[in-house]
This record gives C-alpha cells, sequence and structure tokens, in this order.
C-alpha cells in the first residue's frame, strides 16, 4: 500500500496535476478496469466529491477508487468506480477524473470549498435560481424552520446557467464541493 501511494504521488507530480505531495495521493487516471479488479460502480450527483471515496471505506474489498463526471446521459451524475488494486494508471478522458486510495480524505486535498453533507435525512430541499440570483438560496432558508445551512453553485451545462441551491439542518460533516458558497443562518 505504502509502495503505491509513492507512485500516485510520483505521477501525480510528474504529470502537473493539483496533488503535489504524499499527504494527497490523489490525480488523473484511472485503475485497471477489469473484471477481476473492479469491486462495484455506484452513481452520484455530480457535484458529490465525497461519496465515492466513502463508499469504498465501507466495503472490505475495496482499496482505491475513481470517479468522474458524465454530462448528459440522462442525467448529470458522478460516476464511481471501486477497486481492489491499481498497480498501474490508465487514461481517464473524462470531465473530473480523479483517483486515490480509502486514506486520507479527499476534502483534506481540495481545499476550503465544501458542502454539508449530502445525506437524505440532512437535506431539506434543494431549488434552483436565476445565475443573477445569489440572495433566493439564503432567503429560502431562512423561512424554513429546519434550515440552518445553505449551499449554492453554479450549473453551467444546462441551456440555460443557473444557481443550484441545497437547504441542509445541519453542517456537522463537511464534503468537498468545488467552486460553491455555503453558509450557515441560524442561530443554533
Amino acid at each position: 500500500m505504502k509502495a503505491f501511494t509513492c507512485l500516485i504521488a510520483v505521477a501525480i507530480m510528474a504529470s502537473g496535476a493539483w496533488a503535489q505531495s504524499e499527504e494527497c495521493p490523489f490525480g488523473p487516471g484511472s485503475c485497471p478496469v477489469t473484471l477481476d479488479n473492479v469491486v462495484d460502480v455506484f452513481f452520484h450527483d455530480v457535484a458529490d466529491y465525497n461519496s465515492c471515496q466513502r463508499e469504498c471505506k465501507l466495503i472490505d474489498e475495496c482499496n482505491f477508487f475513481t470517479m468522474f463526471a458524465v454530462v448528459g446521459e440522462p442525467l448529470n451524475h458522478r460516476k464511481c468506480f471501486l477497486f481492489k488494486s491499481c498497480d498501474t494508471l490508465e487514461n481517464c478522458d473524462h470531465d473530473g477524473c480523479i483517483t486515490g486510495p480509502q486514506d486520507p480524505p479527499l476534502d483534506d486535498c481540495i481545499g476550503d470549498s465544501y458542502t454539508c453533507e449530502t445525506e437524505l435525512g440532512n437535506i431539506v430541499d434543494v431549488y434552483y435560481f436565476d445565475e443573477a440570483d445569489d440572495f433566493s438560496c439564503r432567503h429560502q432558508c431562512e423561512l424554513l424552520d429546519d434550515c440552518c445551512w445553505f449551499t449554492q453553485f453554479s450549473i453551467t451545462d444546462h441551456p440555460s446557467v443557473k444557481h443550484k441551491c441545497f437547504l441542509f439542518q445541519n453542517c456537522e460533516y463537511h464534503e468537498p464541493c468545488i467552486d460553491c458558497e455555503t453558509e450557515k443562518v441560524c442561530d443554533a
């Protein structure tokens, strides 16, 4: 495992990807997609960068994951492959292709932009607002008694650009979210 982490870090540094150290062994490429190596496949929201690694941690056979955005077919989503091993990296021609091990947490490597945990019990509601409307998400959360946090981000791959707005009960756990805005609106 330690040898693979070093291999991934070296490959990432050589490719100029965003992870630059052994502490962040994530980068582009895919583990070998073979019948013997793939443990499972999942589908998540296109903005969800955390669930794939979490799925990997829950399955004993899984040691690595690869995830990427799929735009269109029929709805935008993030495809998540779980793997037993990752001795070599294959080319991954998909948007936002990220591969890495179970640990460390990916959100520690992505940066400060986050959303609250996207579990069914934590999401109060989801709205879409016009791109120029940067106040309705906050306002909608303030109107609902069980809403304490909101996250909004731009959806640019739709015929008309929109803000997608998630309303949450709490934000005890953070998930990475690139270019999104998350705020607390309650006193609790």
